[in-house]
C-alpha cells in the first residue's frame, strides 16, 4: 500500500534576533534628547518621559553585557544607574508599580520572606501618590519585581567592582569579614589558568579541573 504521506523541507529562517539592548538604548536616548531639547531637568520633565527614562533605562542596564571594565568605564556606568535612579525617584510609589508591577505572591508570612502584601504596606507607609525621593534605596530593596531586583544587584555589583579597583574589598566581602566570615575570592591569570585566594589567610591554590573518569591517562 503506497503511503500518501508527502515530506518537505522548511529552511530555517536566517533572521536575526533583533538586539534589545540598542533597542532600549536607543528609545532612551531619544526620551532623554527630548528632555533636553525641551529645557527640561529629571525634576521637571513630563510625568510620562520620566516614566520612560525609568523604564527604558532599567531594561538597557539589565541587559548591559558584563565584560570585564576599568574603573573609569565602571564609574561611568554607575552615573548612568544613578541617572535612572534620579528619575525614579521622582517617581510616586503608584507610578512606579504601573511600570514594574509587584510580584503577585503571598506566602511571605509562612516561609520568613517578602511578598505582594508585605510591599503593599512598605508602599502605603510611604504614601501612594507621593513622591519617592530619598526613600528610594530602602523601597528598591523591598520592592518585588524581577527588573528592579537585578537592576539593584548590578548597581550594587558595580559598586563593589569599583571598590575593588582602587584596591578596596567589595561591599559583600567586607560586610561578611566583619560577620567573621571569610569566603575565596577568584582570580584569573596568565593562560587564563584560575586560582582562589583564601580572603583569611592570603592562600592561594590553582584550580585544577577533575578529570573525568572516562579519560584514562595513557603511559
Amino acid at each position: 500500500m503506497k503511503s500518501n504521506t508527502s515530506l518537505s523541507i522548511v529552511e530555517k529562517s536566517n533572521k536575526q534576533r533583533p538586539d534589545m539592548f540598542m533597542m532600549y538604548l536607543e528609545a532612551f536616548a531619544k526620551v532623554l534628547k527630548r528632555v533636553i531639547d525641551s529645557d527640561q531637568t529629571i525634576q521637571t520633565a513630563k510625568l510620562s518621559d520620566r516614566k520612560q527614562i525609568v523604564l527604558y533605562g532599567v531594561k538597557m542596564m539589565n541587559l548591559h553585557e558584563d565584560k570585564k571594565q576599568d574603573s573609569e568605564q565602571l564609574i561611568k556606568k554607575l552615573n548612568q544607574m544613578e541617572f535612572v535612579k534620579a528619575a525614579m525617584s521622582t517617581l510616586s510609589p503608584d507610578e512606579l508599580e504601573n511600570i514594574f508591577p509587584i510580584e503577585k505572591t503571598y506566602d511571605g508570612k509562612r516561609y520568613g520572606i517578602k511578598d505582594y502584601l508585605f510591599v503593599r504596606k512598605e508602599l502605603d507607609k510611604i504614601g501612594r501618590d507621593i513622591k519617592i525621593g530619598d526613600r528610594l534605596e530602602r523601597l528598591l530593596w523591598d520592592f518585588m519585581n524581577p527588573d528592579l531586583r537585578t537592576f539593584n544587584v548590578i548597581n550594587l555589583s558595580i559598586f563593589s567592582d569599583i571598590r575593588r579597583s582602587q584596591g578596596q574589598k567589595g561591599i559583600m566581602e567586607e560586610f561578611m569579614e566583619e560577620k567573621g566570615i571569610y569566603g575565596y575570592t577568584l582570580l584569573e591569570g596568565e593562560g587564563r589558568k584560575k586560582y582562589l585566594k583564601d580572603n583569611k589567610t592570603g592562600e592561594i591554590t590553582e584550580v585544577r579541573k577533575k578529570t573525568p573518569r572516562y579519560l584514562n591517562l595513557v603511559k
